[in-house]
């Protein structure tokens, strides 16, 4: 299913603070949009609404016309967000972490292998597939967190700040394979302080203070 993903009106406050006012957005099946601002201007609670882990003050975020409402609902529907620190199980190998996510979603297990396999050599970590998450840099886990995402081959896929422990080798080919599923037909949406990696980008949304500022076509 390749459907538009729809954020319409939402805001989100704590107390007397808007983290989010008014914002909406669209994002077309087959696009990578950025979203930029400053650090505390909104964009990781614009992520965390969009893979339902966070419920709007109002306004509403949906999905080929379905409401993303709670996290159940985002799974239901194929929403995968890498979470900026890349929330690895430390205890299982950087295999089983992409492997074990795919299990999770209902793929078999010899589907669940050769994906995971593909996946950590596309980031260039087949290496280290045998090592725990904690023995692994920042920059692995990094790269395996993403892995897992790729696998799964989700219909929405979220990315918050995900090259910021890479170096200019890697954030490009992460930046490529972010695209590469844009052509799979996937809603890519990609939370970064980075403006070099927002310009190769279809659309970019520029918040601040919670607000849509910008959203210039890349």
């Amino acid at each position: 299913m390749n459907t538009s993903l729809q954020v319409e009106a939402v805001a989100v406050q704590y107390g007397h603070r808007h983290a989010l006012s008014d914002v909406n957005i669209t994002v077309p099946p087959g696009s990578v949009l950025a979203v930029t601002g400053a650090s505390g201007s909104g964009k990781t609670t614009l992520l965390w609404v969009m893979a339902g882990l966070l419920a709007p003050t109002s306004g509403t975020v949906r999905l080929g016309g379905k409401d993303i409402q709670v996290r159940e609902d985002a799974v239901t529907e194929g929403v995968h967000l890498i979470p900026q620190g890349n929330g690895l199980a430390s205890v299982l190998t950087a295999h089983e972490n992409v492997a074990v996510a795919m299990l999770a979603a209902g793929v078999d297990a010899a589907e669940a292998t050769r994906r995971a396999d593909a996946a950590l050599d596309q980031l260039g970590v087949t290496a280290q597939a045998a090592q725990l998450a904690e023995e692994l840099s920042g920059g692995q886990r990094q790269r395996v967190a993403i892995a897992r995402g790729l696998a799964l081959r989700a219909p929405v896929l979220l990315a918050d700040e995900i090259t910021s422990d890479l170096d200019v080798e890697n954030r490009d080919l992460v930046l490529d394979l972010l695209r590469q599923e844009a052509k799979r037909g996937a809603c890519v949406v990609f939370a970064t302080n980075d403006t070099e990696a927002a310009a190769t980008c279809d659309i970019v949304v520029h918040l601040a203070d919670g607000r849509v500022e910008a959203t210039p076509s890349g």
